[in-house]
């Protein structure tokens, strides 16, 4: 689950005349559960083939975890 909030100034000054310079930040965090995807797996060899004692076991490795984001766009 991604999250985000965007917060905008006021489009007009005191006068009631639009402003020149618009602006908002945006505040969001990615992966908010924390949820471990899998990137990609590779299998791991161990011990011998030749005596019989081989074992092979599938690992994944996972990406991104809880990512904060804080942005600040302007229009003029």
């Amino acid at each position: 689950m991604d999250v985000g909030v965007t917060i905008r100034n006021k489009s007009k000054d005191k006068s009631g005349k639009p402003k020149k310079v618009i602006s908002e930040w945006v505040i969001s965090a990615y992966n908010v559960y924390n949820h471990k995807n899998t990137y990609f797996i590779y299998y791991d060899v161990t011990g011998d083939y030749y005596k019989g004692d081989m074992q092979l076991q599938a690992k994944k490795v996972s990406l991104f975890p809880i990512i904060p984001s804080v942005s600040w766009n302007f229009k003029f």
